[in-house]
């Protein structure tokens, strides 16, 4: 069937109109998933921030900790040192002396 011009020329200036519709709605589309992407972006820097400083708060905590355990122990080995030494009635520099024999 032949077509008149200017129902051709009309043809091709609705498929131009209802693209440019079509591609309207897709860029709308791409944008709200592009402002979706920077939000989850977005949300994913901040929890990795909070979780990176709770880990160097539970570290900082563990090191303290670990740090106090040390300390106690070397305090408590302090304690039996000085506790054997005054059972067997010496002082620090005769048990320099002698302490080859045990």
């Amino acid at each position: 069937m032949y077509m008149r011009k200017s129902q051709s020329k009309d043809y091709y200036i609705g498929l131009a109109i209802d693209t440019d519709n079509q591609n309207r709605k897709l860029r709308n589309e791409n944008q709200k998933i592009t402002q979706s992407m920077f939000g989850i972006l977005k949300t994913k820097e901040k929890l990795k921030k909070d979780v990176e400083r709770e880990v160097e708060a539970d570290m900082d905590r563990l090191k303290q900790d670990c740090a106090n355990e040390i300390e106690d122990a070397t305090n408590e080995l302090q304690r039996d040192r000085n506790k054997m030494l005054a059972a067997l009635g010496i002082d620090e520099h005769e048990w320099e002396r002698i302490s080859w024999k045990y």
